[in-house]
């Protein structure tokens, strides 16, 4: 093996300190334009962009999940009827748990490219947005309506004061 010594070694292209002190930031911690500016960027690089891609759009869907949760669980917490107010409680905690497990797994799905990014992060907003469509088409005492009479609220129409 040759060895050379040398006093002074010039090299061209290194790169510069600035470099290596990049921040390297995780997909939650970064805004939503930020996180757009670098999946573009690796993107251009070549790189995997799939699950970046899910967070990307999950930035979008996730603050839907409260509100979702909340018109899912509206209805839950008029029905006590016979078995108590606990059981509408333990069933929003249930359904909720459901949601979110729901959410999680089509985020992995679409990580690993079993799904298109987007379906990955709307399906489950989607999924249980539907479903409180439905429930609440077929919950007739879940619908408020106003009346003439300001007296006669109230969730079902054969029970209210003043109906015909």
């Amino acid at each position: 093996m040759d060895h050379r010594q040398f006093d002074r070694f010039e090299a061209h292209q290194l790169d510069g300190p600035d470099y290596f002190k990049k921040e390297v930031r995780t997909a939650a911690q970064r805004t939503y334009p930020e996180l757009k500016r670098y999946i573009t960027d690796l993107k251009r690089s070549g790189f995997d962009i799939s699950t970046l891609m899910v967070d990307l759009y999950r930035k979008l869907s996730f603050p839907l999940v409260s509100f979702i949760m909340a018109i899912i669980g509206i209805p839950f917490s008029f029905t006590t009827g016979k078995k108590g107010a606990f059981y509408g409680i333990g069933l929003c905690l249930t359904i909720g748990i459901f949601y979110w497990s729901a959410f999680e797994f089509f985020d992995k799905l679409g990580g690993i490219n079993r799904l298109s990014p987007f379906i990955a992060a709307w399906f489950p907003t989607l999924i249980f947005g539907f479903w409180w469509c439905l429930d609440a088409a077929a919950r007739e005492d879940v619908v408020l309506t106003l009346r003439a009479n300001p007296f006669s609220s109230c969730f079902r129409r054969d029970y209210c004061v003043g109906s015909k």
